[in-house]
């Protein structure tokens, strides 16, 4: 996938996570997208890819973008899991795992 694809995908994922217009439920979504990043990241990869799954049906993500997320997925959950834009105690998690595991 192109740099321009990757901000494409972002782009969209982003708009639907925040497309609830209730605040506590768009916070949510969003924390369960970036925990599933997260726990794909950290080698919980089923358990990371069903929440992310219940995060994108919960925001009715079309399928086709939701296909192509799964595509880039492996090797780019960092990057992904930034898309969520979690709160900070999300955040943290990832910032320690990162800081602990081998490259």
């Amino acid at each position: 996938m192109t740099p321009d694809q990757m901000k494409e995908l972002r782009s969209k994922i982003t708009e639907y996570l925040q497309s609830d217009h209730v605040p506590y439920r768009q916070a949510a979504y969003r924390d369960l997208f970036a925990l599933g990043c997260y726990l794909h990241f950290v080698g919980n990869k089923e358990a990371g890819r069903k929440a992310i799954r219940t995060a994108f049906g919960a925001i009715q993500l079309p399928d086709s973008i939701e296909s192509r997320f799964f595509k880039i997925l492996e090797g780019n959950e960092k990057e992904c899991f930034t898309w969520g834009l979690a709160h900070s105690e999300i955040k943290s998690l990832m910032k320690e795992s990162s800081s602990s595991k081998p490259q």
